[in-house]
């Protein structure tokens, strides 16, 4: 992999933590976390996942980004340069590779779905329907497979646009535009979610501590989503970290506010 430029690479610190939150603040905690919450034992779940986040998410996120910054480079040409006597690390890098293709093959459906659900919202297509309708309707979008596809190629498409524009004027430049707006639209929801009737259930279900639901696999799960949030091991921290350029940059700061960004 060549060296990065400075004209190939973050532009500030702020372009660093927008992508870095951008990647991390995804379908796993908006999508994922409330109902594993909610099932796994509400507030006992909760403790154990910022314990967690705290323990072990932070350490390795610094630890996969300093790699990175370090090295300039990503996946397996970060362990040869680490190591390069030692070429079995390299099957480390690998391994990076493997989960990031395991973790697009489980999100990109997801994708697709919000895809498709822009479009028929844009086009009215929710209008007067009611909760059984909606059920309806999501059991036959996501039952016709040849529809999906064509929303994930059109999320592939999109993707590789985006990255292809580099990281200042492509994915830098649009987290810092889509993520505030993002933060909004998550406001609006919440405050919305809270004036609906049956609200206070709502809550209640999330947060109420249940012994009965929280045991060892609930640790496991908030082990999982813990790692599946952070991205820890997907490789996309550790390209982040090679895109950095300011030799005083501090990581172990960046990757706390990551993770309390989530």
């Amino acid at each position: 992999m060549s060296e990065r430029t400075n004209e190939n690479a973050f532009s500030s610190f702020m372009g660093f933590l927008f992508t870095a939150i951008g990647f991390a603040v995804g379908v796993g905690s908006i999508w994922r976390f409330p109902y594993l919450l909610g099932t796994n034992g509400g507030a006992l779940f909760l403790i154990a996942y910022v314990a967690i986040i705290l323990v072990i998410g932070i350490p390795l996120l610094t630890a996969e980004i300093t790699m990175g910054f370090k090295t300039q480079k990503t996946a397996v040409l970060a362990y040869r340069a680490l190591a390069p006597r030692q070429r079995i690390w390299s099957y480390a890098g690998y391994a990076h590779l493997l989960a990031a293709l395991l973790i697009i093959s489980y999100t990109l459906p997801i994708y697709a779905w919000i895809l498709g659900y822009l479009y028929h919202a844009a086009a009215g297509t929710f209008a007067g329907m009611d909760s059984a309708a909606l059920g309806a309707f999501f059991q036959a979008f996501t039952g016709n497979t040849g529809l999906v596809a064509a929303f994930a190629a059109l999320n592939l498409v999109i993707t590789v646009v985006i990255v292809n524009g580099g990281v200042k004027r492509g994915v830098e430049l649009l987290t810092k535009v889509f993520l505030p707006v993002l933060g909004v639209i998550m406001a609006v929801l919440i405050i919305a979610g809270f004036r609906m009737p049956g609200s206070s259930k709502g809550l209640d279900f999330l947060f109420r501590p249940n012994m009965e639901n929280f045991g060892l696999a609930s640790l496991q799960t908030a082990l999982g989503q813990a790692f599946f949030a952070v991205g820890i091991g997907m490789l996309a921290s550790m390209v982040f970290g090679s895109y950095i350029k300011n030799p005083r940059e501090n990581i172990g700061k960046s990757s706390f506010i990551i993770c309390v960004a989530l």
